[in-house]
């Protein structure tokens, strides 16, 4: 089992150094993006084989398509590599295990099969998630004064939509079903046949997780 871990961040090198450090393991490789609005200078400290910075950096913004940039910048990174990864995972340099490197690794061994996510169906004003951010047209952080002027302007004038047709939506939202932690729809009857084939360490393993969620 050999873990890519591609994490996403602009501050705090100490805590990344420890977020690093905490997962270190011979089965893991480390593809970190440090945000082009932060000096890369004290990211420099965290050394190792495992450990590549990227070399193509953007400024990331909170909220923003820049994110998602970001992240294909590192998956692009860990394809290019000469390793073979059986799982990428996705951090933030803010993120710290609650497990030990170990026991993820194990986990990951014995769910090879399972992709762990965690969807909401929108709306759901529970979790903060109103319709509005998948509908509604914002503008970038790095945009202009001008450029929101304009557009401003043309959205006043109806030239251009303020919120995005519901109908282009791929899904509409009481038609996405809810999925747990670990990306399994434990409703569906041959998921449920599945989980009860597995080993008890199996089992064991996905409920302690599911329920240190």
């Amino acid at each position: 089992m050999k873990i890519a871990y591609l994490t996403i961040a602009h501050g705090n090198p100490k805590h990344l150094a420890r977020l690093v450090a905490a997962l270190s393991s011979s089965r893991a490789d480390f593809f970190l993006h440090i945000d082009l609005k932060s000096d890369i200078l004290p990211f420099a400290a965290i050394e190792g084989q495992a450990i590549r910075f990227s070399d193509t950096r953007i400024s990331v913004y909170w909220e923003d398509y820049s994110i998602v940039e970001a992240t294909l910048i590192l998956l692009r990174s860990a394809f290019d590599s000469a390793k073979t990864f059986d799982r990428i995972v996705l951090l933030s340099g803010a993120d710290f295990p609650v497990r030990t490197s170990a026991y993820i690794e194990e986990f990951f061994e014995l769910n090879s099969d399972v992709e762990c996510m965690n969807l909401v169906a929108m709306p759901c004003d529970a979790a903060g998630k109103p319709i509005s951010r998948l509908n509604t047209y914002t503008f970038r952080p790095q945009d202009g004064v001008v450029r929101r002027f304009l557009r401003k302007g043309l959205v006043k004038l109806k030239v251009l939509p303020r919120h995005r047709d519901p109908s282009s939506l791929s899904r509409r939202p009481e038609t996405i079903r809810r999925v747990d932690l670990v990306g399994t729809d434990t409703g569906s009857r041959s998921t449920r046949h599945r989980l009860q084939r597995q080993q008890p360490a199996d089992r064991r393993l996905l409920q302690e997780y599911q329920h240190s969620g």
